[in-house]
């Protein structure tokens, strides 16, 4: 599936440009891992939605920032971004590091992670 935008909204279509997820989304992210992460500014909601645009996980709604899906980083774990500092949610909505990082760099398959914040930088493992 591909993003496009139709009307000033953002939506998916298919590989012959069949609209698959209506577009009625200000933000949306490419699908990684069988899911993408959508945005309604109006209503501050950020949520994630599969390839039949269902919603799972937990909300994101205070994560006005943006939402990354990294394939180096995990199925389980997303970055988002809010106010130009990073951090780590679970998919299910779960704060596992507060954004409040300058980034987030994955360093292994095997959930270490490099942190830096003002000029220091951390080590971390989150193997979930």
């Amino acid at each position: 599936m591909a993003a496009v935008k139709m009307n000033n909204k953002w939506g998916f279509v298919d590989i012959n440009g069949n609209v698959v997820i209506e577009p009625k989304w200000d933000y949306v992210t490419d699908f990684a891992f069988g899911r993408a992460s959508v945005s309604d500014y109006r209503s501050n909601i950020v949520k994630l939605i599969d390839k039949n645009s269902n919603f799972i996980g937990g909300d994101f709604w205070d994560y006005t920032g943006n939402i990354y899906f990294n394939n180096e980083l995990s199925e389980d774990l997303i970055l988002v971004e809010k106010n130009k500092k990073f951090g780590i949610v679970s998919v299910s909505g779960d704060v596992i590091i507060p954004p409040q990082y300058d980034n987030i760099l994955s360093g292994s398959e095997y959930g270490e992670f490099l942190l830096k914040k003002d000029k220091k930088y951390f080590s971390i493992n989150l193997k979930i």
